[in-house]
């Protein structure tokens, strides 16, 4: 959709911008007590714009994107700045101590769209740094605390469960259908077919084998949260991290799994919704 396509780039006007809020928010400095080089290895040297601009791109709604590039478009613009926080000019060309006050201004202000856009970059800034490793397969903060990056994969793979893909209009013949496979679903759906009843489970999360959890927080982050992890409420003002996976939210917060067979039709749109067409049930209340 063009809509789509011209909310998930950045100008390069707001690239830039992103690029100084990252710098600020992490910058680099040296310090003698600093083995692992933590301090010394900030936003610039760890990349960390690059993979914010790529969070922003991966947000599903395209009003959020939106709200993404205007909110970087303000702190773009030398009046709002002077307006909201008493410094002249875009901020990118601002000096350090200038940006930590602008940034300061938005994190403390009466106005909660103000506070909830601190918080927006804030979280998808540290995201953006720390999620992922920087060189060599490791991370200066993993070091820094002794973290000694992610397990080898064992030698026993666990193999993807095996959906039914529907891709056409298609007739299926149950008794009872269960919408999503969570703890909620996937209980259900243990005592129905422990009772005998012939169940179809819906489910739109990914599909997951062992192979796939690659232990790296950033990669996770992108194929079993929605939005990355970087949903929030609609105000902008909480996070609201939802797991989603072949066997539901609940996989990912719990580490469970559930060994049920799943029916998953083929997404048509981009909308988060599941859209269940002429579906005909019939309702049989004992």
């Amino acid at each position: 959709m063009a809509d789509d396509q011209s909310t998930s780039r950045l100008t390069p006007r707001q690239r830039t911008t992103l690029d100084a809020v990252c710098d600020t928010l992490l910058p680099e400095f040296t310090t003698a007590d600093d083995p692992h080089r933590f301090f010394a290895t900030g936003a610039q040297a760890a990349g960390t714009a690059d993979r914010a601009e790529r969070l922003i791109g991966s947000i599903r709604d395209p009003e959020d994107r939106a709200r993404v590039r205007l909110l970087l478009s303000v702190l773009d613009s030398s009046m709002a700045n002077l307006a909201l926080a008493g410094r002249f000019g875009a901020f990118s060309t601002l000096k350090r101590d200038d940006r930590e006050a602008v940034l300061r201004s938005w994190a403390h202000s009466r106005l909660p769209l103000r506070r909830a856009g601190f918080q927006a970059l804030k979280r998808l800034t540290h995201v953006a740094y720390l999620a992922w490793p920087t060189e060599n397969g490791t991370h200066p903060a993993w070091n820094a605390i002794g973290y000694p990056g992610p397990l080898p994969q064992p030698a026993d793979s666990v193999a993807p469960l095996a959906p039914l893909e529907i891709d056409r209009d298609t007739t299926l013949d149950c008794d009872v259908v269960v919408v999503g496979s969570g703890a909620g679903g996937g209980v259900a759906v243990g005592v129905l077919t422990a009772a005998g009843q012939d169940v179809i489970v819906l489910e739109r999360g990914p599909n997951p084998g062992s192979r796939d959890l690659t232990q790296i927080e950033g990669d996770m982050l992108g194929s079993l949260y929605l939005d990355g992890g970087l949903l929030m409420t609609k105000s902008g003002c909480s996070p609201s991290r939802r797991g989603f996976s072949g066997a539901g939210g609940s996989q990912v917060l719990l580490f469970g799994r559930a060994a049920i067979r799943y029916v998953q039709p083929r997404r048509r749109s981009t909308s988060m919704s599941w859209k269940v067409r002429r579906a005909r049930l019939n309702l049989v209340l004992d």
